[in-house]
């Protein structure tokens, strides 16, 4: 189990001694409010891209052993914005335009309503079809292996046997965006200043959207003042490419190998502390998110959903409707009742993350039981019970994260979940078994009640397995 900090111990040691502490509190607020929403930890990623700016400042100086002052530091979004021009700068001059535009328009969703500077999130998309869909700008399987290498990007598995490849942290969700908004500034150059050419060339006084064309799709050989060629070709053969990438929304998620990619719904039947936690991780990792609540227009739904992006609410049955996967998160004696409003779910794998310990549904021992025999769910799986909300909002100890544990005899649910819980932020998914491990997951649920309430020692932990 690991506890929440301010700084981890591994860095305290290091740079308390090279830092005032004017400068060491600054780093701590500036890093802690990177969410405006709330004050969140301070990671190592972080801690290691700030450092990094430092030492090579430092060393740049020739001075061993200098104290960094408050004046020596600056805005920390400058740092993130600095390292992620640094890093596609390490790679080949040839890459490094494909690598913007994968990592600028493929990874990253933005928020046309809350952008004012830099809101978006991190997009997890299956890396072969980030191949397939930028591969006439340049995209390989060997791109994504350095992008992974200069740390820009992270893999995860997915529930299709594949890899999944997103943006490793959210730190640099500010500096990707910035630099998208001023390449897309030069390329609106780049094509007006082509027009004018053309239009200067021809003498005809072409039209705007004549010109444009012209720019966008006409002779191969040319360059502007400034501008090398091969970063000119490449803007171009994007301009004409961009119009048959669908959006980042629309590839995230492939319910089937033999259909278009589509992004997978998830239908949320309770709307407390833990249907809510997992619905906005889930729809900040690119899935549609639904919460089905009898009273949809309540005010405590309404507050749920409020500045949760990707997260609707609406009647349980309608909830369901389309959905691949229905996560339950209500006392367990509702289930039955649920069981009659959900209907036909035959398509669906339903993850019951309910608790039977302290009441449980009618005629049944636990969710579990209850579901199978109460539903045609195409299986049904049990995960997302073991530990707290809060882990659920935050499963991070200070880069360490916690784990998640599941229970099932549906190869294909565990599958899902597991997904679903690395989507989430959790590390390793353990396995407890076949359906009649539910019983022991539930009991080691209420390990975690146990300690966390009533001994005491607080909600902030979590379970972590540790193998030699």
């Amino acid at each position: 189990m690991a506890h929440r900090g301010a700084w981890p111990n591994s860095y305290a040691k290091r740079y308390n001694e090279n830092f005032s502490k004017e400068a060491l509190e600054r780093i701590l607020n500036e890093l802690s409010q990177a969410h405006k929403e709330q004050q969140q930890k301070v990671e190592a990623f972080q801690l290691q891209v700030l450092c990094q700016y430092l030492e090579s400042k430092v060393a740049e100086r020739g001075q061993e052993g200098l104290v960094i002052q408050l004046a020596d530091l600056p805005e920390a979004a400058n740092i993130f914005e600095a390292y992620y021009n640094r890093q596609i700068g390490q790679l080949p001059e040839k890459e490094r335009q494909a690598a913007r535009l994968i990592i600028e328009e493929g990874l990253i969703l933005e928020d046309p309503v809350s952008w004012e500077g830099g809101e978006g999130r991190r997009l997890g998309v299956d890396g072969a079809l980030l191949v397939q869909q930028f591969k006439d700008i340049g995209a390989t399987p060997g791109l994504l292996l350095a992008l992974e290498n200069t740390f820009l990007l992270r893999r995860q598995a997915n529930a299709l046997g594949g890899v999944n490849f997103e943006v490793s942290h959210d730190s640099l969700l500010f500096p990707i965006l910035s630099a998208k908004a001023a390449r897309k500034e030069q390329e609106e150059r780049l094509v007006q200043e082509q027009e004018k050419r053309q239009s200067r060339g021809n003498g005809h006084g072409l039209t705007s959207s004549t010109a444009r064309s012209k720019a966008l799709h006409g002779p191969r050989e040319m360059y502007i003042s400034g501008v090398p060629a091969v970063v000119l070709k490449a803007v171009i053969n994007y301009c004409k490419f961009a119009q048959t990438i669908p959006s980042p929304k629309a590839l995230y998620r492939n319910n089937s190998t033999n259909q278009k990619p589509t992004l997978m719904k998830i239908a949320i039947i309770g709307h407390g502390n833990v249907g809510g936690a997992l619905a906005k991780r889930w729809a900040r990792a690119g899935y549609l998110c639904v919460i089905g609540a009898r009273d949809p227009k309540s005010d405590k739904v309404i507050d749920l959903i409020h500045g949760a992006n990707g997260v609707s609410a609406t009647e349980i049955k309608e909830s369901v409707r389309g959905a691949a996967a229905i996560l339950v998160a209500t006392p367990p004696d509702a289930i039955p009742g649920i069981a009659k409003e959900i209907g036909d779910v035959s398509n669906a794998i339903i993850i019951d993350a309910t608790n039977s310990v302290f009441k449980r549904p009618e005629g049944y021992a636990n969710g579990y039981e209850a579901f199978k025999a109460l539903t045609n769910a195409k299986s049904v799986i049990k995960c997302f019970n073991t530990t707290g909300y809060e882990n659920m909002e935050n499963p991070d100890y200070h880069g360490v994260k916690a784990d998640m544990f599941m229970a099932g005899g549906n190869k294909e649910a565990k599958n899902l979940a597991e997904q679903l819980a690395k989507d989430a932020g959790f590390d390793e998914v353990y396995d407890f078994g076949g359906d009649d491990k539910v019983p022991l997951i539930e009991s080691f649920a209420m390990a975690w009640i146990n300690l966390a309430i009533l001994q005491k020692y607080g909600r902030g932990m979590a379970f972590k397995v540790l193998r030699r």
